[in-house]
């Protein structure tokens, strides 16, 4: 029955007046009255069921159920925070989202495999358990077909507990079941790209063996889908590619981050080289020559390598390391690159003297937020809110432009400082401020604490900064040492004739030799300079064998002073700490 639009009572009033009509002067019994009243109350009674299923329809159809059976209200006074796994395979390396169903992803680990959600996350399950390896690199779906999934093995952070795998895996029934179509020496993948209209036709960036050299790396492309696959763009056997973008608005238009590193068993070890210079934890190589920032216009045929000597403003033109990449899809023509180099560690260096003030950058000059209770700045008047605009004559325009001032002098130095004071324009005077700098007092951390490594003679060492001249804190008794005259309190001053002043110095050096590629090996023999006090240094021929590396502080977070800015944790290094005012 098909409900009209008149209301429950004219319907019920018209179908009386037809019932009178109908029947003019007839009499009727009590029976008659009853049934009729009866006929009309359940008529009445369908009416407004009718209505009422009218009214829902004009309300349209119930909003389905939120996938999320949290209220708002809770979840937005909830925070997020990490729930691990937080040990070696803690590490998730990839997540691919469905576009068209964001409600659907798969979460890609270094070393538990491939998970997946169809419910934004209230549930995952494991979808690659049954192949060679759980590690992995990167995982893509298709734009054009959700149904496929390419996932690429190997962990694409070569680090010191990093796995490698066996190419590339496809799946067409998204994620049910894995075919490998190829690149099996590939080691590690660093990214995989889908075309946006084609399923089977992918680009992959493949980083190759960390350890040493191989054929297998570089970027590869298949336009079958991962029957067939041609190497696009490669420089050698030791330049793999870690990074690969495909531009929004051109499928054709690709760049790709090309990466010489190799590992070697000292990895996330002390490393060798100068210092500033490359990551001290780092691996053998590094950055290399074969590295950096590449692209293509025609969809892979050709590659161009950008430089900064070829105009490219704002690319570095040393050697590149690791390189991240990405492309804005609001801004055509956007892109956004990290990029590291051999240059990095070399920032400004640590400062020897003390002005006593806390400062922050000023569009005219460096404002001090803070003076250190009677320290020179104190004692000469300076006063916080003060703004230092020149230093021994030259225009200061931030609070980096007064450290950099800083790093250049000497503890008892003397220096004039141009100061503004006074907030109001018509208050402000100008002053001119002249104080000795004293000597950056350094905080030493208490405790002790080491780890194991190579060592003349087997002795026991003792460091508080990596700064510092290499203590002798044991000789092992009867040994090699002891019996060549070595003696507790002594300082190593060279290393095969090298001078060793500092512990990166002498890390380096037992640890590389003269040749990096030929690192020393237990059992060695080499030649090595101790000296006692202000008497001669002397030189003995030591054996070399594990032996403890003292650390003041041992594994504790040991206090940051600006002439120690790395100490993050005494036994392994790390970032400079944010703290305030430093």
């Amino acid at each position: 029955m098909k409900p009209t639009s008149f209301t429950g009572r004219r319907i019920a009033f018209g179908f009386l007046a037809a019932l009178i009509f109908v029947f003019p002067g007839i009499a009727r019994s009590d029976d008659e009255d009853d049934k009729l009243k009866k006929e009309i109350a359940d008529t009445l009674k369908q009416i407004e069921d009718l209505k009422k299923k009218l009214d829902e329809l004009r309300k349209g159809p119930t909003p389905a159920p939120a996938l999320n059976s949290v209220p708002d209200s809770v979840l937005a006074k909830m925070n997020w925070r990490s729930i691990g796994p937080a040990n070696m395979g803690g590490r998730v390396t990839a997540v691919a989202v469905v576009e068209s169903d964001p409600t659907t992803y798969y979460i890609a680990t270094a070393s538990g495999g491939l998970l997946k959600t169809t419910n934004n996350g209230t549930t995952f399950s494991f979808v690659f358990e049954k192949e060679a390896t759980v590690s992995i690199g990167d995982v893509a779906v298709a734009p054009s077909d959700p149904n496929v999934v390419y996932v690429g093995t190997g962990e694409n952070n070569p680090r010191n507990s990093a796995s490698y795998g066996d190419g590339i895996y496809k799946s067409t029934d998204a994620g049910k079941t894995w075919l490998n179509v190829g690149l099996k020496k590939s080691f590690s993948i660093g990214k995989i790209i889908v075309h946006p209209k084609e399923p089977n036709t992918v680009y992959v960036a493949a980083m190759g063996r960390a350890w040493g050299p191989n054929e297998e790396r570089g970027v590869f492309k298949t336009d079958d889908g991962g029957k067939t696959w041609k190497k696009v763009l490669y420089v050698d056997d030791k330049t793999g590619a870690i990074e690969l973008r495909m531009d929004p608005t051109d499928p054709n238009v690709l760049l790709a981050g090309l990466w010489e590193r190799k590992r070697d068993e000292f990895d996330g070890f002390f490393g060798q080289g100068p210092w500033p210079g490359p990551d001290q934890y780092g691996p053998i190589t590094a950055h290399g020559a074969g590295g950096g920032l590449f692209k293509t216009a025609d969809a892979g045929k050709t590659w161009k390598k950008l430089t900064g000597e070829k105009g490219a403003a704002g690319l570095p033109t040393v050697k590149t390391g690791r390189i991240g990449l990405d492309y804005s899809r609001k801004t055509k023509g956007l892109v956004y690159a990290i990029i590291d180099t051999e240059d990095i560690g070399k920032g400004r260096p640590p400062l020897t003297v003390l002005l006593g003030v806390s400062g922050e950058g000023d569009k005219d000059g460096a404002k001090v937020t803070a003076v250190t209770e009677d320290g020179p700045a104190a004692k000469a008047g300076l006063k916080a809110g003060d703004l230092i605009t020149a230093a021994d004559g030259k225009k200061i325009t931030s609070y980096d432009d007064l450290l950099d001032f800083m790093v250049t002098k000497k503890p008892d130095d003397v220096v004039k400082l141009t100061v503004v004071r006074g907030k109001e324009k018509d208050k402000k005077e100008a002053l001119t401020i002249e104080l000795k700098l004293a000597p950056r007092p350094v905080e030493q951390p208490k405790g002790k604490g080491g780890q194991q490594s190579l060592s003349p003679g087997g002795i026991v060492v003792t460091i508080s900064s990596f700064e510092d001249p290499v203590k002798v804190t044991e000789v092992p008794k009867g040994g090699a040492a002891e019996k060549s005259g070595v003696k507790v309190g002594m300082t190593i001053v060279a290393v095969e004739g090298k001078e060793v002043g500092d512990w990166r110095a002498y890390r380096a050096e037992l640890r590389v030799g003269p040749k990096a590629e030929n690192p020393r090996k237990d059992g060695e023999k080499v030649k090595v300079s101790f000296q006692e006090g202000d008497k001669k240094a002397f030189e003995v021929t030591l054996p070399l064998a594990m032996a403890e590396v003292r650390f003041q502080g041992g594994g504790k977070q040991g206090p940051t002073t600006t002439n120690r800015p790395f100490l993050m944790s005494n036994v392994v290094g790390g970032q400079q700490q944010n703290v305030q005012g430093n």
